[in-house]
């Protein structure tokens, strides 16, 4: 597996990176659940820019 934050590559079933604790989901999962989860990051960098600009 190789980690899609800071590029670490390990094998074995962890679904976590080792060197930075990053979730790595399973490959036949990925597709939905990375759309997901990068819709609820974008999400959350949206609030947190509108919350910035409020105050």
């Amino acid at each position: 597996m190789n980690c899609l934050v800071c590029g670490n590559g390990w094998t074995g079933a962890k679904t976590y990176c080792p060197r930075c604790g990053s979730p790595v989901l399973p490959r036949s999962r990925r597709g939905r659940l990375w759309k997901l989860t990068i819709a609820f990051f974008a999400l959350l960098f949206a609030a947190w820019w509108t919350a910035k600009w409020i105050w």
